[in-house]
């Protein structure tokens, strides 16, 4: 549930006018990304208990980073190679960017525990 509020609220972000709407803004945004990492956390723990949390937190925690390291060079080469003009093809190319790396996150995250889980002994 509050991966669908945090999706609302970036959504609601564009209709964001003056101060107080970005402080409502950032405190719904911030209030359900926290939650969504702790259920994220606990769920985690539930799954593959205290043994074998820290390895899997931390193939979580990297899975999470991909975006990061792909997104955020791609599309500064982007803006190089694309002039950023107040064009719609600006913001598709860098939504398209967005959509393959946070596509190639969950497909890691999908596949990985599942071939992870099967091989560690309980």
């Amino acid at each position: 549930m509050s991966g669908v509020i945090c999706g609302i609220s970036i959504l609601a972000l564009t209709a964001v006018e003056g101060f107080n709407g970005l402080v409502i803004f950032s405190s719904v945004y911030g209030f359900s990304l926290g939650a969504y990492n702790y259920a994220l956390k606990v769920y985690t723990y539930e799954r593959v208990r205290a043994r074998h949390f820290p390895r899997a937190w931390s193939f979580i925690q990297s899975s999470q980073a991909i975006p990061l390291f792909l997104g955020v060079p791609l599309t500064g080469k982007l803006q190089f190679i694309i002039p950023p003009t107040r064009t719609y093809k600006t913001h598709l190319v860098t939504l398209g960017t967005k959509a393959i790396c946070s596509y190639s996150k969950t497909c890691s995250i999908l596949t990985n525990p599942i071939q992870y889980e099967l091989k560690v002994p309980m």
